[in-house]
């Protein structure tokens, strides 16, 4: 493993100093894996739209649709739960 260097400001790294249970370095590299796992995803999005003949139009319309669907799921999912009571005396669950 090699190893980085980086500058923050001296209030924040007093913060930092202050929560001696923290790893920082450990916090950091998983922030930067996340980063550019993020990035690696992006990156394939555009190469599987580079050749789409989609207009912003588009690309809007579908994003509307696809809330809507999910808050259709989250509505049918809220109306599930709510229905479902568990007894703990008898240990069984009432639809």
């Amino acid at each position: 493993m090699v190893n980085v260097t980086i500058a923050v400001p001296d209030d924040l790294k007093k913060k930092m100093d202050q929560r001696p249970e923290m790893n920082w370095s450990e916090l950091a590299r998983r922030a930067w894996k996340r980063q550019l796992e993020l990035l690696d995803r992006l990156d394939e999005l555009d190469r599987l739209t580079a050749k789409s003949e989609a207009t912003q139009e588009d690309v809007e319309e579908l994003t509307r649709l696809i809330r809507k669907g999910r808050q259709v799921e989250d509505d049918a999912s809220r109306k599930t739960s709510s229905r479902i009571h568990y007894s703990r005396s008898t240990k069984s669950t009432v639809l």
